[in-house]
């Protein structure tokens, strides 16, 4: 490891990797953190750091290779039991290494596994891992609501907060996008009718209240004292630098 040859480098890789599969934060050669997952194969650096800590050696790591991930917070494998925490080390965890990862920006709801894969471009659909129903138990306060307890809240905005990949709206005028945008901290959402040079036309469509923390629902708008009707719709401009984010699936029903 004190060598800057070959063999020290690719002895480092191997016990980032062991840092990585055993999603800590802190850099596992120098944290006085017990290494409690030991299944990981094929990693001879780390099943040597294993057994050097059973034998009371400790390493102290030069600032020069000091290597932490860049994110801090409270630990999700040191909120788990050992059996949970081993499961959710060794399944499609999405990178997930800090509870602030799952707490939306204003930094007091938890979001729901669906909104986590979704945000992380996999599909919504998909069952609940143990890990996250334990997560869910242990730090939520209200289930309707997910608003966090107390001790989990987090000073907004949380800069830990996972954030969905930017998609605009496409200067193609034969697309019409559904895009979701903020007026006065509401959601509301909208079909892009007609493509200006430095504005869209938009087909209002507010939020439903009761539905923010479920999968979030859009009701046409039927009145509105800010909005041009049209005769079936009310419209609204908007810049095409004001932020809004474009839905990729949209399941619209023919209910009233």
């Amino acid at each position: 490891m004190n060598k800057s040859d070959a063999v020290g480098i690719t002895t480092r890789i191997r016990i980032k990797e062991a840092q990585l599969k055993n999603m800590y934060v802190d850099n596992i050669l120098s944290s006085s953190n017990e290494l409690r997952y030991t299944r990981i194969k094929y990693n001879l650096a780390h099943k040597i750091l294993v057994e050097a800590r059973k034998l009371g050696f400790s390493f102290q790591e030069n600032s020069l290779y000091e290597d932490n991930l860049k994110i801090t917070g409270t630990s999700i494998a040191g909120l788990l039991e050992e059996r949970e925490a081993n499961r959710y080390r060794e399944s499609n965890n999405m990178s997930i290494f800090v509870l602030e990862q799952l707490i939306t920006k204003e930094g007091d709801i938890l979001l729901t596994w669906q909104q986590v894969r979704i945000i992380r471009g996999s599909k919504g659909r998909g069952r609940k891992p143990n890990w996250f129903k334990s997560i869910e138990s242990k730090v939520i306060e209200q289930n309707i609501t997910r608003k966090v307890k107390k001790e989990y809240q987090i000073i907004a905005p949380n800069r830990n907060a996972m954030n969905c990949k930017k998609v605009k709206v496409m200067q193609d005028k034969r697309k019409k996008e559904w895009l979701i945008f903020q007026v006065d901290r509401s959601w509301e959402a909208g079909k892009v009718i007609k493509k200006e040079s430095k504005s869209n036309l938009i087909e209002y469509w507010g939020a439903d209240k009761s539905k923010l923390y479920e999968n979030m629902i859009f009701k046409k708008c039927k009145g509105c004292t800010q909005k041009r009707h049209n005769g079936t719709s009310y419209i609204i401009r908007q810049g095409n630098r004001s932020w809004h984010q474009v839905i990729k699936r949209v399941y619209r029903s023919e209910r009233k």
